[in-house]
């Protein structure tokens, strides 16, 4: 026996330690999956495409968001998190199969992808939960949310880091995996109704669900904010995702920047660091901004590769007709 650290967990804990936030979790998939299967399937007139787009928008980031919330509050173990895991793969897995050999549209395509897409959020959470143990004090989440900010803006921003190179060369690669905000299936005026079909706004990474699960099973487990932090990361990300898709031409953006920055805020006061723990919260906070400044330099300053010369054509050119064989 020993006494608590000040960074330990002495706060009340969750209230939930039953399976009740798995099942809220769930009906939260449910309840975004048939609102994924109207999008797609729900033609609507032309002027209702803008502000339904942007309601889209709010309901496909937050939403997930608060679903995470909800299912964070599990009482995780690793088994547990592990199953949760794997049955969101096979989800994703099978979704995947069944959206791409129907091409995305019709009533197969779509409810393909929208297995896929709920896919996506159970296993996100399960991860979330199974990095969440391995976090034994609440004051491992300063030095873990500096750390990645500037990690991913390093990753994003850095035009030969993978992340970059991946959307750059296989966007399909990104799709397959990440979490899509769907835009609203527009009918043209004199024209039949649309087939069903799923049209993407923009995407929204996995990592970033993971670990906004991985803060919220560690926000639930500490006694820390956790509503609070729902409560305001749910708007700020979807501001943060109009802001990516915006027609100035901004484009992919780390989104673990204002998902670590709204996490810290809403926390700080929970965080009692002393001495040492200080040093090193700082050491890390340095790093990060190091990482992210060299990913926004290589940004500004990178120059593609020059394209290859074309190589000179080898066909034998066309003669043009011949006289035929013995003609004078």
């Amino acid at each position: 026996m020993r006494p608590l650290g000040p960074n330990e967990q002495t706060s009340k804990p969750s209230r939930w330690t039953d399976g009740r936030p798995f099942g809220l979790f769930l009906a939260w998939v449910a309840v975004l999956a048939l609102l994924r299967l109207l999008v797609a399937a729900v033609p609507v007139p032309v002027d209702l495409v803008a502000p339904l787009s942007l309601l889209s928008t709010l309901v496909f980031v937050g939403g997930p968001i608060v679903a995470l919330y909800v299912g964070g509050a599990t009482a995780w173990r690793a088994g547990q998190a592990s199953l949760v895991l794997a049955a969101g793969v096979a989800l994703h897995v099978v979704g995947f199969a069944v959206a791409r050999s129907a091409g995305g549209q019709g009533p197969a395509g779509v409810g393909g992808v929208v297995a896929m897409q709920s896919g996506v959020l159970v296993w996100c959470l399960g991860l979330g939960g199974l990095v969440s143990l391995v976090l034994k004090e609440k004051g491992l989440l300063l030095p873990v949310a500096l750390f990645l900010a500037g990690f991913d803006v390093f990753l994003v921003m850095t035009p030969f880091a993978p992340t970059a190179k991946v959307v750059e060369q296989n966007p399909g690669v990104l799709k397959a995996v990440a979490m899509s905000v769907p835009q609203v299936n527009q009918a043209k005026p004199g024209e039949p109704p649309p087939a069903a079909k799923v049209v993407d706004l923009g995407l929204v990474g996995p990592a970033d669900l993971a670990f906004m699960g991985m803060f919220f099973a560690c926000l639930h487990r500490f006694g820390m904010r956790a509503r609070r932090t729902v409560l305001w990361l749910a708007p700020v990300m979807a501001l943060y995702f109009l802001l990516a898709i915006s027609p100035f031409g901004i484009g992919m953006l780390p989104a673990m920047v204002p998902i670590g920055i709204t996490v810290l805020a809403v926390n700080w006061r929970e965080f009692g660091l002393q001495g040492q723990e200080r040093v090193a919260t700082w050491v890390v906070a340095a790093v990060s901004v190091a990482l992210a400044g060299y990913g926004v330099y290589q940004r500004l300053t990178y120059k593609p590769p020059p394209e290859p010369p074309a190589e000179p054509s080898h066909a034998v050119p066309d003669p043009g007709p011949q006289a035929p064989a013995g003609s004078p």
